[in-house]
């Protein structure tokens, strides 16, 4: 047997978010994932547990983390288990369909069905997968118009989580770049999500790594904390994408991020990284000789 974590009734899409986050800090993939339907509705594929342990002890921490008692651990069969990206079923039926038939013929009207579906309660997340491939693959007008429905109906975790998961499909980088854009124009408000995608290690994060270091109206030591991280991720491409941003001036006081890239275990970044945090070491003597002065 198996073992899933839900509420009564199902979870909406708030609750979702506060379940995907724990299951990210635990390193697990959301794209790519042992699942099960939802039990009593079917309506998101939850992730699945071999042994009720383990599944109880994340129902405890769910539950202490999100201040909700109603999360249980729930027998599944192993027959209803499957390997994919968590998240809404939706996306996997009549919604995609819908859209795609009716899409190229009146994108206005596409959109508006899609709309008036979110608000009768289909999952922003759902609607976000549905959307995100038309930003690459529709017309220069038509992506304008999608684009404006993505910041309408999705939140930024939504628009990160659907771009995951539309890149392990097809794994075309400007689904995420897409995504790194809007998420740029969504300004403060997408800090909460990028901070966490930083935080998570994914190989995919090289593609936010400007939008993370320049985020208008978020800090430089929130900024600079998000490069640290970024400048630990175990994908040397991701760190390569560091090192350009902080050579594009991007923080006033990049040390602590030089720091950790100058002990890395590729030559290049370390090398890069030493000698940027020679100059910076230099222009500090040089300040303080010239105010002793």
């Amino acid at each position: 047997m198996a073992f899933t974590v839900t509420r009564p009734g199902g979870t909406k899409d708030g609750e979702f978010a506060a379940y995907a986050r724990l299951l990210e800090k635990r390193d697990i993939d959301l794209t790519r994932t042992p699942r099960t339907p939802e039990p009593g509705t079917e309506n998101r594929w939850l992730y699945v547990w071999e042994d009720r342990e383990a599944a109880e002890a994340f129902a405890q921490e769910l539950r202490k983390g999100s201040r909700d008692k109603a999360w249980i651990v729930r027998e599944v069969s192993s027959e209803q288990v499957s390997e994919g990206p968590l998240g809404p079923v939706e996306i996997d039926v009549a919604l995609g369909e819908l859209f795609s038939r009716a899409f190229p013929e009146d994108p206005e009207g596409a959109i508006d069905y899609l709309r008036q579906q979110v608000h009768r309660g289909s999952s922003r997340q759902a609607a976000a997968e549905v959307l995100l491939p038309y930003t690459v693959k529709a017309s220069y007008a038509q992506q304008n118009l999608v684009c404006a429905a993505l910041l309408e109906l999705a939140t930024p975790e939504d628009l990160i989580h659907a771009a995951l998961v539309a890149y392990g499909r097809n794994e075309d980088p400007r689904l995420l770049q897409e995504a790194a854009g809007l998420l740029e124009r969504s300004g403060p408000a997408a800090w909460p999500a990028l901070a966490g995608l930083a935080a998570s290690e994914k190989p995919e994060c090289r593609y936010f790594v400007a939008a993370i270091a320049g985020l208008a109206g978020v800090a430089e030591e929130d900024r600079q904390q998000a490069l640290v991280e970024l400048a630990h991720n175990a994908d040397v491409s991701v760190r390569h994408e560091v090192v350009e941003i902080l050579e594009g001036g991007c923080l006033s006081n990049a040390g602590p991020v030089w720091e950790v890239l100058a002990h890395d275990r590729d030559e290049q970044i370390a090398s890069i990284a030493s000698d940027q945090r020679g100059k910076g070491a230099s222009h500090r003597c040089g300040v303080t000789a010239t105010s002793s002065r």
